[in-house]
């Protein structure tokens, strides 16, 4: 005689709480394949945020150090400007050390060079200037942009306002 037909009821199913070890093999073996790579991914989308956010602060800055040169060279100095002393002259270089509000310490170095490129050919005068800007990060303290260094250069080319 069955237990049913003693009480009258049908045998209880007892839900065991846990897991077997094939759903925490399966378990293991799905994190292994999703969270592994998924945690490289976000280490080099950290990496590569980084990087772009390094390079648009080093360009900023290249395009800053190019407008105040721009407005150096309107600058009047006694009756002459000094745009017009570096036709006469020649070239000028500075180098600075800039401290961006987010980031690490940058060099720049920005020069500023009388072009002559356009006066003899064409037979016409004119006065015009090459301003070239390069800022980098400078890892090792050398002072100068070296080969394994993030870097950003702009050039543009200027004339008398």
């Amino acid at each position: 005689m069955s237990r049913f037909e003693k009480t009258g009821r049908l045998p209880r199913v007892v839900f065991r709480r846990g897991a077997t070890l094939i759903d925490v093999a399966m378990g293991s073996m799905l994190l292994s394949v999703i969270l592994i790579p998924t945690m490289q991914l976000i280490r080099e989308n950290e990496r590569t945020h980084r990087e772009r956010a390094l390079r648009e602060t080093m360009l900023f800055e290249a395009e800053r150090s190019i407008e105040e040169q721009k407005i150096w060279l309107a600058s009047q100095s006694g009756a002459t400007t000094n745009f017009q002393r570096l036709m006469l002259g020649g070239s000028q270089q500075s180098n600075q050390i800039v401290q961006p509000t987010d980031g690490p310490p940058l060099q720049s170095q920005t020069s500023i060079q009388r072009d002559t490129s356009l006066g003899g050919a064409t037979g016409l005068n004119v006065q015009l200037v090459t301003i070239s800007t390069v800022v980098w990060q400078d890892r090792n303290g050398n002072g100068r942009v070296d080969a394994d260094e993030p870097s950003e250069q702009l050039s543009t080319q200027w004339t008398q306002p």
